[in-house]
């Protein structure tokens, strides 16, 4: 028989913590190298290009979230966070023999959406593109509320709950949220109550009292649902000096000149 028509593509994911996982898209189970492989077929994934230096480019997959495979609880505990993934194709006949490895990397950037997961696979050439150490920027290098930016987030956030719901990521909150235009815009959304209880989701768009999330929960949101808001930076300079006091702690260069004030200096 043609080796080609009895290929079928796995999945290894090697977790921080020490655990694997394995999954493939054949309907049955496969046994390789005393590791078993179970059916998943909620896992998709893009094509895979190779550029003419070998570098392959990212590999996006698809999933269905809260099964074997991936959990809401464990994405948003930061549980798959760099976890290294293999994808190759074995023969089911004989999964002893050699692989046919097709892309290695590690887990990057994960989202998720109503029900399901996007995540990014960095190949392994994406570490070189990883900048090391600082980097002059008229934007400001600390992470809010970090160490280094040194304003405390319990000071920037404040609890409220759903009073009215245009759809399941755009609501009203109560009238003790600071209706100032914007200023939870970048930030995060924890649920404290509700089906979504633990939830983390950053916030798109913050107006007066109308709070808008960067993608829906997985679960739905009920008027009374109690939430944690925190603030967003910008990482400009006016929004550090002026909206929060916090010139001092700046770690940008914000009067460095620009390339067009570059351009025309003799």
């Amino acid at each position: 028989m043609n080796k080609l028509g009895t290929l079928a593509k796995c999945w290894l994911f090697k977790l921080d913590d020490g655990k694997e996982i394995y999954c493939t898209e054949h309907d049955c189970p496969i046994e390789v190298q005393g590791k078993t492989y179970f059916p998943n077929n909620i896992l998709d994934s893009s094509a895979i290009e190779y550029k003419a230096d070998l570098k392959a480019d990212n590999l996006e997959i698809q999933g269905v979230l809260n099964n074997n495979l991936l959990t809401t609880e464990e994405l948003l505990a930061g549980r798959f966070n760099n976890a290294k993934v293999e994808v190759f194709f074995v023969n089911y006949q004989n999964p002893d023999e050699d692989r046919i490895f097709i892309h290695q990397g590690y887990l990057g950037q994960v989202k998720m959406g109503n029900g399901y997961f996007i995540a990014i696979v960095e190949g392994e050439m994406a570490k070189f593109d990883n900048t090391i150490g600082n980097v002059y920027s008229p934007l400001c290098r600390a992470q809010f509320c970090d160490s280094k930016c040194k304003i405390s987030i319990q000071a920037v956030t404040q609890t409220s709950s759903i009073t009215k719901i245009i759809n399941n990521h755009i609501f009203y909150s109560d009238d003790q949220l600071n209706e100032e235009v914007n200023l939870f815009t970048g930030g995060s959304l924890k649920f404290l109550s509700g089906l979504n209880k633990g939830a983390i989701i950053p916030v798109k768009n913050y107006h007066r009292n109308i709070i808008e999330l960067a993608f829906p929960p997985f679960n739905a949101v009920y008027i009374g649902d109690e939430f944690s808001i925190t603030q967003g930076c910008d990482k400009t300079f006016y929004t550090c000096s002026v909206r929060y006091k916090n010139a001092k702690n700046f770690r940008g260069e914000p009067h460095l000149p620009g390339k067009t004030r570059r351009a025309i200096l003799p």
